[in-house]
């Protein structure tokens, strides 16, 4: 990656505040703990749904 297009430090620390709170934010929804793994693949079985949901809205409209 060129200089350029890296992040500062405090743009990488704020990026993974940022993903650490959406996390415990989606947690606290659970209900049952899930691995990274598991949780991953539920949000993008949750985002392929939306996506379908889009399309068809866009179809429809």
């Amino acid at each position: 990656m060129s200089p350029r297009n890296s992040w500062s430090s405090n743009r990488v620390k704020i990026e993974l505040e940022d993903a650490l709170e959406t996390l415990d934010r989606l947690e606290n929804h659970l209900l049952e703990p899930l691995t990274l793994t598991e949780s991953i693949g539920e949000l993008e079985t949750t985002l392929a749904l939306y996506d379908q949901l889009t399309e068809t809205e866009s179809t429809d409209g």
